[in-house]
């Protein structure tokens, strides 16, 4: 079976790690699997291709932040990899995130139409069935998006036919399957245009060789030895919910224990001299050991339909907080393995992180890492996957 995957990155942060552990894995079984890619270091693997350079991201980017027509641009590049797919021929095209500034998806979808191939989507987000978001508000009614009253008119954009114009696309194609990456997703699906498509819920996985109990807490390069409260984000943006909420938190508790945040920012440490900020690794082997080393992994996050971060920090022995909304829960599921706290409650948030040092980590790490055996197990969902591609019709 020729599978090829799209996607953003290759090899790099939770979706270009999880589409190459998928491409490796169909590989061993004696699939013939691609990955197709918008942004990176270009490679001479023959089952590798780049879509698009630098200068074409950012005038993407750029045209899509003035009109909002994300997904528009790129049409020299979308026909470069639709002639690519043709000389493959595949049986299967699997769906990442697409709205990244980097592919033309009505073009992209005129070809998958024509080829009568398996589509597959992987709900990294919701983008694919709603008008503009990512992540649709607790109110949206996922049939109306047209007439979304959380959208900011924008002279250069008719909402309603560009919602109209993405649902045509998806509705066009031929034989399509959802793979749910939780059953928060999955409810999500069932709300939307595509409600009626082949699904099944197919936890993200982790590969189990590269995260594990590491131990080793001169990682963070901290002046004492209190616990650690830890976060992993790919950016750090001051202006979002969670970032504020961590940082209230962290300006509570900061003479007790140390808050360590991981992710690329700009902004100046001095304003936050209560945080101990590490950069954006793509180094599996600093990750480990940042989330093995860690008391507690407190994500404070509103925008999960998975949730890698806890996954990979329950996999290397670390308990999670998570708030109790979208996927994260299902993770978390119970005390052996963290808190769950109701969204934008900080006694109970403060609560919860004395609480978990306060019963330490010997008693969370069999645990978590028997949690993360049971759901996030790599050949098993790999494996689940290749399995729902054979049964799309």
């Amino acid at each position: 079976m020729k599978i090829i995957q799209i996607n953003i990155l290759a090899n790099s942060r939770s979706t270009g790690r999880t589409t190459m552990e998928l491409h490796n894995f169909l590989l061993e079984r004696g699939e013939d699997s691609y990955v197709a890619y918008g942004i990176g270091e270009k490679t001479d693997d023959p089952h590798m291709f780049k879509i698009t350079n630098k200068f074409g991201y950012f005038l993407h980017n750029t045209l899509a932040k003035i009109t909002k027509r994300e997904g528009c641009f790129s049409r020299f590049s979308t026909r470069k990899l639709v002639r690519w797919m043709k000389r493959i021929k595949p049986d299967v095209v699997h769906l990442r995130n697409l709205h990244e500034s980097y592919v033309n998806y009505k073009i992209l979808f005129k070809y998958l139409v024509e080829a009568k191939c398996k589509v597959v989507f992987t709900t990294h987000d919701f983008w694919f069935v709603t008008a503009t978001c990512k992540i649709p508000k607790d109110d949206c009614d996922m049939k109306r998006c047209d007439e979304c009253h959380h959208f900011k008119r924008n002279i250069f954009f008719n909402l309603k036919r560009y919602y109209e114009m993405k649902k045509n696309c998806f509705l066009l194609l031929n034989h399509l399957g959802i793979q749910c990456n939780s059953y928060f997703s999955e409810s999500i699906i069932k709300k939307s245009f595509l409600a009626n498509a082949s699904s099944c819920v197919i936890y993200n996985w982790i590969d189990f060789s590269k995260f594990y109990y590491d131990y080793d807490k001169s990682i963070f390069g901290l002046n004492d030895n209190r616990p650690v409260v830890l976060v992993i984000w790919s950016a750090l943006n001051e202006s979002s919910y969670r970032f504020k909420f961590f940082i209230e938190i962290a300006n509570t508790l900061h003479k007790k224990y140390n808050f360590v945040m991981v992710g690329s920012h700009s902004f100046s440490h001095d304003k936050y001299p209560f945080i101990h900020f590490l950069n954006s690794t793509n180094s599996v082997d600093l990750l480990r050991k940042y989330y093995s080393s860690a008391d507690v992994f407190f994500n404070p996050s509103t925008m999960d339909t998975f949730g890698k971060v806890v996954a990979e920090s329950l996999s290397c022995g670390t308990p999670a907080i998570v708030f109790n909304n979208q996927a994260l829960p299902e993770l978390v599921h119970d005390e052996r393995y963290g808190v769950i706290i109701e969204p934008d409650n900080k006694e109970e948030a403060i609560n919860a992180i004395e609480k978990v040092i306060e019963k330490g980590k010997g008693y969370y790490i069999d645990n978590c890492l028997k949690r993360s055996r049971e759901l996030f197990d790599m050949d098993t969902n790999c494996s689940a996957l290749l399995n729902f591609y054979n049964k799309i019709s």
